[in-house]
């Protein structure tokens, strides 16, 4: 069993991915000067060519290792390799340097299209992203290192991303969907990510553990964001069931982003404290204010 560490006491963090955005926020995030950075870029830290390559010497005993390296472009074999295999080969470094812990972001993607997610769905993946991202988590298990899982929902909070996109699409129109049944979608911003990864490394909890902000996204409460902050009221237009079907044929991203719920079970989430501008709620009000 892990002991808590204090804030005097605290471990060396092995950050893989350390430019990406999940990456950056868990820096800012860190006690400073407890972070060794693994990149491909420039700046400080450890600079790699190949993520399937560990340097060696690079993880210290008892440290904690995060791996934020991921993508969902590419073929079924570069997500392979790039989602399973540097995961993979991470761990296994890190449990021979003899880390103390190993987290990996996961993605609610494992479940597929699965509009409710607690501890009984069904791990379910509909595209090569998700199945690489199950085929880490499953590899992991077999390393014989402390391992967390970490599945997480759409992220936003750092520069153009969707939830951005989505809020600035309905301010310009003047316009929200209606949908029935409603749109739910767990999301979690950057710097709550963050956050979880403290409160995680802090206080271990071992295999999977899914997360998300407690408040879910819906577009009633876009709307009445809207209204509260801009004081402009967006009209609701419905959208027929044939339409939404039509879209999940046809545009099956565009469906699974803006259509189709997402939610994970209260009770099947693990809690972990999220202050106010972290929040989904604090994210709506600034970008509704534009």
């Amino acid at each position: 069993m892990l002991q808590p560490y204090t804030t005097d006491d605290v471990p060396p963090l092995v950050l893989i991915g350390a430019q990406s955005r999940a990456g950056r926020a868990i820096v800012q995030a860190w006690p400073r000067g407890r972070v060794i950075p693994v990149h491909r870029g420039t700046g400080e830290g450890v600079r790699v060519d190949d993520y399937a390559v560990v340097p060696s010497g690079v993880i210290p005993a008892d440290g904690i290792v995060v791996n934020c390296v991921g993508t969902p472009h590419g073929s079924e074999a570069e997500l392979l390799h790039l989602n399973r295999d540097v995961a993979l080969r991470w761990a296994e470094v890190s449990a021979q340097a003899g880390a103390r812990h190993f987290v990996q972001l996961s993605s609610f993607a494992v479940y597929g299209r699965a509009e409710r997610i607690d501890a009984a769905t069904p791990e379910a993946p509909v595209n090569a992203y998700g199945r690489s991202k199950l085929a880490a988590d499953h590899a992991l298990t077999e390393v014989g290192l402390p391992v967390t899982a970490l599945r997480i929902p759409m992220l936003f909070g750092d520069g153009p991303d969707k939830l951005t996109q989505l809020v600035a699409a309905v301010r310009k129109a003047r316009v929200v969907p209606v949908l029935k049944p409603p749109v739910r979608r767990s999301m979690l911003s950057y710097a709550a990510l963050a956050s979880a990864i403290i409160e995680l490394t802090r206080h271990p909890v071992f295999g999977v553990v899914p997360v998300a902000d407690p408040t879910p996204f819906t577009y009633e409460l876009l709307a009445d964001v809207l209204r509260e902050e801009s004081g402009h009221c967006p009209i609701a237009v419905p959208v027929p069931g044939p339409i939404r079907s039509l879209v999940r044929i046809a545009a099956a991203p565009l469906h699974a982003r803006l259509l189709a719920s997402s939610l994970l079970d209260p009770v099947s989430a693990w809690r972990f404290p999220i202050n106010e501008p972290a929040s989904l709620l604090h994210a709506l009000r600034q970008l509704a204010r534009g």
